[in-house]
Parts: structure tokens; C-alpha cells; sequence
């Protein structure tokens, strides 16, 4: 018989598939087998339903959770911000703060990419600084990359090439795309011919450039 953790293993395929039916399936049979929801299924659970599009479903889970951590609460504001519901996730935010729950580098990928998905360019600026400035979390490739996406979407790749120069490790693969696809939309071609460069000597293997020297400069247009 599965348990909860079969079940929690299930519900992540269905949440990287996109497979609502499936999810929702399993949840019914969790319910039918007296399976328990516990701090990891309920995660899991309202996890899949935010990924797959329900993100009401998915609130109504966290709703009924007794007892939620960092990863739940995670989870939850990245959803709303997957749908482009920015305010919800950041009063959900607030909420976890208010609730004396510390966040992590997870939830504040979670909040730039919601802030990048609603063009919320101010607030996700002062969320960024808030990031080590409040809660002492070094900004890490993830977190670049939000804001490299958020101030490409706003059309200041100025100020996106100068944030990348200023990274304190090597940009990855991330950040690169983030800039090429802002690149595309606004037709800074000069731009678009170092990030695809970057990009093209970064290995999915070992997740580091390959062939390229480090960013200096990036071309002026």
C-alpha cells in the first residue's frame, strides 16, 4: 500500500508534468485510504495544485494546514506569483513574516519571480536589497536571474547588464537567458550577441562555462 511519501513522490511528477487530472486523482486516493495529510503531502499537495494552474485549490490546502513551514509557505507564494497574482503573494509574504516564519533564499525566488511575472519593477527592487540587507540571505544565480528578468520585461537592460557585471560570482546560464530573451523583445542585438555567447559555453553538466572567460564588459549600444 503507498504511503504518504509514495504519494508526495507522485504528486512532484504530476506538479513537473503539468497533470492536473492525475494530481487530482491522488488526492482523492489519499482521501479514500485514509492516508495522512501531513506537513510534507499537504506541501506537496497544494504544490501540484498551484503548479498545474488551480491556484484556488491550491490556497484552499494551505488554508487547512495546521502547521506550516518555510517550504509550504514557499510554495504557496510561488504559485500565486506563477499566475501573475503579485499582491497575493506578497501579502501572503507579509502573513509569513507576521507568523514569525524566517524565509529562505526559496522563498525569495519565490517573490522576485511573482514581482518579474506582474512587472512589479519597485518592488521587486526593494525585496532584492531587502533580501541580505533584512534577513542577511546572499543573492544567489536564481535571484539574479529574477531581477535580470524583471528589469529586461521594464526595458532598462542598461541597468541589467550593470547588475550582472556588479554579481559577485559568475553569471549562470540562467541570468544569461533571462537577458537574451529581454534582448529578443527589445532588439538589442549587440547585447543579445554576448549573452548568447555566455550561454553557448555554459555546460548543463557541470553547470559552469566551459569555454568562456569570465564577463567584463558588455558591449555599449
Amino acid at each position: 500500500m503507498p504511503n504518504e511519501v509514495t504519494v508526495a513522490s507522485a504528486l512532484f511528477a504530476c506538479s513537473q508534468l503539468g497533470a492536473l487530472l492525475h494530481g487530482e486523482s491522488l488526492h482523492g486516493f489519499a482521501i479514500r485510504n485514509g492516508i495522512r495529510l501531513d506537513l510534507v503531502m499537504s506541501t506537496a499537495l497544494l504544490d501540484m495544485y498551484a503548479k498545474c494552474g488551480s491556484i484556488w485549490s491550491s490556497r484552499k490546502v494551505f488554508d487547512g494546514m495546521p502547521v506550516r513551514n518555510v517550504f509550504s509557505w514557499s510554495a504557496i507564494i510561488g504559485g500565486f506569483g506563477l499566475q501573475g497574482l503579485c499582491s497575493e503573494a506578497l501579502a501572503l509574504f507579509d502573513q509569513m513574516k507576521e507568523e514569525q516564519v524566517e524565509p529562505n533564499a526559496v522563498t525569495f525566488v519565490s517573490i522576485l519571480s511573482a514581482c518579474s511575472h506582474s512587472g512589479e519593477l519597485e518592488e521587486g527592487r526593494r525585496r532584492f536589497e531587502s533580501m541580505s540587507r533584512d534577513f542577511g540571505i546572499a543573492p544567489e544565480d536564481e535571484h539574479y536571474a529574477c531581477m535580470v528578468d524583471l528589469l529586461g520585461r521594464a526595458g532598462l537592460l542598461d541597468e541589467a547588464a550593470l547588475l550582472i557585471q556588479g554579481m559577485p560570482a559568475a553569471p549562470g546560464a540562467g541570468v544569461w537567458g533571462a537577458l537574451l530573451g529581454a534582448c529578443r523583445i527589445h532588439r538589442r542585438v549587440g547585447l543579445a550577441e554576448k549573452a548568447a555567447g555566455e550561454l553557448s559555453c555554459w555546460s548543463p553538466i557541470s553547470r559552469a562555462p566551459t569555454c568562456c572567460s569570465p564577463m567584463s564588459t558588455l558591449p555599449p549600444e
